[in-house]
């Protein structure tokens, strides 16, 4: 079954990046690792 996700991505001026959920998203999941961790930037599911 396919799935749209829609999130948006917000940059901090400390390099924090956050990822917010806007639709489709659904789960248990409350952190998001990805490529911007290997940058020193953290992503979190809020």
């Amino acid at each position: 079954m396919a799935r749209d996700i829609v999130v948006g991505l917000r940059i901090d001026a400390d390099g924090t990046a956050a990822v917010t959920q806007l639709r489709g998203l659904e789960g248990a999941l409350d952190r998001v690792g990805n490529e911007g961790q290997q940058a020193g930037a953290k992503a979190a599911l809020v």
